[in-house]
């Protein structure tokens, strides 16, 4: 592709972005770069955006939309436009409505363009107000999809990053696409509203034969305007939720089958980790805001899978030419321990952790003493984690447990069925007595548990006591008690003097009631007065815990019915 006589078509979008638009249009008038046209979206804006536009391209060079839509639908609104007007466009300019470019940014971006299979160039992203501090100069993720950005958080930019360079992908800030790449696999998927499409662009682009790179030449201010709540848009407060989701979208259409096997479950489990971390910490929105994001790829599988076989179709790229420009080693781990950390005791930067990659958020430097003082709850709690797996390390060891309270496990879960579906009990001395429905659920969990009943043993035991913690958390919360009163109730009571003794001492029913009784005892606190009732759900899940629970410990009801009276007692 000859620099010269490649003609470049600038798709861009804007939405009530009359704040940064003056500096974006200028940027494009003073492009250095001949031929060069413009085809810009209004989507949905309510400001004054679609005035400037307007008047800077004329109106038949402005696509408007009735209604806000997501940036890969606006974009395909502009190729559709584009297409009826038989534009033969060499490559496709992506700009957001807050990306000022330099007067040579696309002039340097064609010539990278021209080298041999590049068929993706980013730029150099600087802040808008600020163009001495970087943003990004390309981006990656560790093979299990978690965005690492290799630039300090306000690193000046001093030439250190300068040149050409091939990167894994880029943000779609101002990201310059040949023609050959959108017609070989397209755009942006459509159902992605925001974040990770320049992500899984890149990626179906690799993999079917195009390189991706970024040329420091071609320097953009950038305002990061939609994930710094500048301006309203469906991704603020829901960042961690669009992320997370086209993230595992992403893997699931981009991954060969073999790699996919051995990452989707690594990338699930951190995924309900971060749930786990946020729930305790306080943060349940962000927490189900990553379940919400499991689920939708479940319920869009089927259309992830038909996406998978047109990215697969075209794949030219094997993955272990993919994964070399993926993170791996001491970087990686070092932004886990940042991550874990500030999640436990920090405040997650809403809108950038993991989220965009698009910059670094400029955040308040806390001292350790600052973060103790602002989670004593939450480090109490992770200290507590530490110190409860370490005393329990002789649980870890090959071989049966035992307890005062605590009977031989078999070896394997077909034992418990055996046992439970039998007509003569084998246990002690023998006998027809009808089988205790415990049988039946601990096979059900030793076969959950890889069929070792040894493992379902460990987990039984390691289990209740961080249960009865959780148990207490959400009693405390039907109670309406704030967040710091719900997590002392919760440390407090998992440490209390009954759970401890019946850990250490093997007493495992007595672990199950303690586990359990927080939330048996829910309804008698509604009835009582003490909460808002709950209604019929909330009798009907008590009646089946204490059915539950009664397996294994007979004698729950008396203890339940105890609790109630003290209740009754006391309302």
């Amino acid at each position: 592709m000859d620099p010269e006589n490649t003609s470049v078509l600038v798709l861009l979008v804007a939405t009530n972005g009359e704040r940064w638009l003056r500096d974006v249009i200028l940027g494009i008038r003073h492009q250095t770069h001949d031929d060069l046209e413009v085809l810009a979206v209004d989507n949905g804006s309510n400001d004054g955006s679609r005035k400037l536009l307007e008047k800077a391209f004329g109106r038949q060079n402005v696509v408007v939309l009735d209604r806000r839509v997501g940036y890969g639908r606006a974009l395909a609104a502009a190729l559709k436009v584009a297409a009826e007007r038989h534009s033969s466009a060499d490559a496709f300019l992506l700009l957001h409505d807050d990306a000022a470019m330099d007067p040579e940014a696309v002039e340097a971006m064609v010539e990278a363009l021209g080298r041999e299979r590049v068929g993706i160039v980013g730029s150099k992203l600087v802040e808008f107000d600020a163009p001495e501090t970087l943003q990004e100069v390309g981006l990656t993720t560790d093979r299990f999809g978690r965005l690492y950005n290799p630039l300090e958080t306000g690193e000046l930019d001093q030439g250190q990053h300068d040149g050409l360079k091939e990167v894994f992908y880029s943000s779609s800030a101002c990201l310059l696409v040949a023609r050959e790449v959108v017609e070989r696999v397209g755009l942006f998927d459509l159902r992605y509203v925001a974040l990770r499409d320049d992500y899984d662009l890149c990626w179906r682009a690799r993999i079917a034969g195009f390189r991706s790179v970024v040329t420091s030449r071609a320097r953009v201010r950038h305002a990061v305007a939609t994930y710094r709540n500048l301006r309203q848009s469906p991704v603020s407060g829901r960042a961690r939720y669009f992320s997370e989701r086209n993230m595992i979208a992403s893997l699931l259409k981009n991954y060969g089958l073999l790699r996919l096997a051995i990452t989707l479950p690594i990338t699930l489990a951190v995924s309900l980790m971060n749930t786990i971390l946020f729930a305790v910490t306080g943060r349940r929105h962000i927490a189900r805001q990553t379940l919400a994001a499991v689920q939708w790829n479940l319920i869009h599988l089927p259309s992830t899978l038909r996406a998978r076989a047109r990215s697969q179709r075209r794949r030219k790229t094997p993955d272990r030419e993919v994964v070399r420009f993926l993170v791996q080693g001491a970087p990686r781990v070092r932004s886990y321990v940042e991550q874990a950390l500030e999640q436990v005791v920090g405040e997650v930067a809403e809108g950038i952790e993991e989220a965009e990659g698009l910059a670094v958020i400029e955040r308040r430097r806390l001292t350790v003493r600052d973060r103790i003082r602002a989670h004593p709850v939450g480090i109490s709690l992770s200290l507590f984690a530490i110190i409860y797996l370490i005393g329990a390390r002789s649980l870890y060891a090959a071989g049966g447990l035992s307890g005062a309270d605590l009977a031989p496990f078999p070896s394997g879960s077909g034992d418990f069925f055996a046992e439970f579906f039998s007509g003569w009990r084998s246990a002690g001395t023998g006998g027809a007595a009808p089988a205790n429905p415990f049988l039946f659920l601990a096979g059900l969990l030793s076969f959950v548990a890889f069929g070792s009943a040894r493992l379902a043993e460990r987990i039984l035991v390691l289990a209740m006591v961080p249960l009865a913690g959780t148990a207490a958390w959400r009693t405390a919360g039907v109670l309406e008690l704030s967040i710091g009163a719900r997590r002392a109730c919760a440390v407090a009571y998992a440490l209390s003097p009954l759970a401890l003794a019946g850990f250490f001492q093997g007493r495992f029913p007595d672990l199950v009631l303690v586990a359990a009784l927080p939330v048996l005892v829910t309804p008698l606190l509604r009835a009582a007065g003490f909460a808002r009732p709950g209604g019929w759900r909330s009798v009907g899940a008590g009646a089946l815990g204490l059915a539950v629970v009664t397996t294994a410990a007979p004698w729950a009801p008396a203890a339940v019915l105890g609790s109630g009276l003290l209740i009754a007692i006391a309302a």
